[in-house]
């Protein structure tokens, strides 16, 4: 007979209630004054991870359509004699 489901496993819980202490313990004994400026930077990176909620990446954009994999055309911009910009474009050869 196994643990009850969403049940918490004892054993983890008196670890982690454990490492909490330890950690707390040592975070309220860092004399940060004392500390060079790479290991304030280092203390930052490492608890910033904990406090700052990391960011799914999300899209508004709901006109987005699915880009083919090789190229089907191609867009020529070349000057004409007047040196105005014109614009052309060629499809390309399918190759089977």
């Amino acid at each position: 007979m196994g643990r009850i489901a969403g049940k918490p496993n004892k054993l983890t819980a008196e670890v982690k209630e454990k490492l909490q202490v330890l950690v707390d313990d040592v975070i309220d004994k860092i004399d940060i004054s004392k500390l060079d400026d790479n290991q304030k930077i280092k203390l930052l990176q490492i608890g910033i991870q904990y406090i700052v909620p990391r960011l799914k990446h999300s899209s508004n954009d709901d006109n987005w359509h699915e880009q083919p994999l090789f190229p089907t055309h191609v867009d020529i911009i070349t000057r004409d004699d007047n040196d105005e910009w014109a614009h052309d474009v060629r499809p390309l050869k399918q190759v089977n």
